[in-house]
Formats: structure tokens, C-alpha cells, sequence
């Protein structure tokens, strides 16, 4: 999923929780008190989440995480690819785009 506007600006986490997901150092901070410590593994650049020890449809996974943090979908059905999304309301600074 594209995640950034045409100009090349961040927009945000993806708008679902997703099984894998790499949060580098400027998500750290905002994401690892929300996700279970057992469920992480930690890395000098960030944190690696696997939501569960095994794959599960993206409509069965948790959503520990604060949805400002979220980009949001311009429409319901997020099946359909490329699905446009409205910014997340908190962006961390020094990301593409953002001061």
C-alpha cells in the first residue's frame, strides 16, 4: 500500500493492523507502549511486531494502536487497491514531507 502523498509526504501508519510490521525509531516511541512486549522483537533501528504466532485474516487482528496514528481510508471498501487515504492526525517529525 502507497503511503505517501504525490509529493512524497508520509502520510501515516496503514489505515488496518497488519501481521508484520517494522516500526523504525521514529514510531518507537508511540507505538511500543500500545503492543504487547511478548509479540516484539526490539532492533537498534526499531521494533519488529508479529501480531500472533500465526497468520490471521487482517479482519481478526488486534488494534492495539491509537487510530490518530492510522492513515484513513477515502473509502469502506479497503479491498480495492489503490485505496486512497486521508493523513493520520500525529505523524512523528523528521519523516518524508514533515518537519
Amino acid at each position: 500500500m502507497r503511503l505517501d502523498d504525490n509529493e512524497g509526504r508520509f502520510l501515516g501508519l496503514t489505515p488496518y493492523p497488519v501481521w508484520w510490521t517494522w516500526y523504525g525509531a521514529a514510531y518507537r516511541e508511540l507505538v511500543e507502549p500500545h503492543l504487547d512486549p511478548a509479540e516484539l522483537e526490539e532492533h537498534s533501528s526499531g521494533l519488529f511486531h508479529q501480531a500472533g504466532a500465526h497468520t490471521v485474516r487482517r479482519s481478526k487482528l488486534p488494534d492495539p494502536l491509537p487510530a490518530d496514528l492510522r492513515t484513513h481510508s477515502a473509502r469502506r471498501d479497503l479491498a480495492r487497491y489503490p485505496v486512497p487515504v486521508r493523513p493520520a492526525a500525529t505523524i512523528p517529525p523528521g519523516l518524508p514531507g514533515w518537519p
